[in-house]
């Protein structure tokens, strides 16, 4: 069975719904890649902001 290794935001490029910046830190990434080097991640956990989706009307 798997093993959640990290859970929340894939970067900071989201100040807020609806504000983003260019992301500094790569949270996703990093931790996928002290999984695959069988290390634990340094930063295991994120508060996700969130963005918006928008769904096409029906006609």
């Amino acid at each position: 069975m798997g093993q959640i290794i990290y859970q929340g935001a894939i970067d900071d490029s989201f100040i807020s719904p609806g504000k983003k910046r260019k992301a500094k830190n790569h949270y996703l990434q990093l931790a996928l890649e002290a999984s695959i080097a069988n290390k634990r991640p340094e930063i295991a956990k994120t508060q996700a902001v969130g963005c918006f989706i928008n769904y096409k009307e029906n006609d």
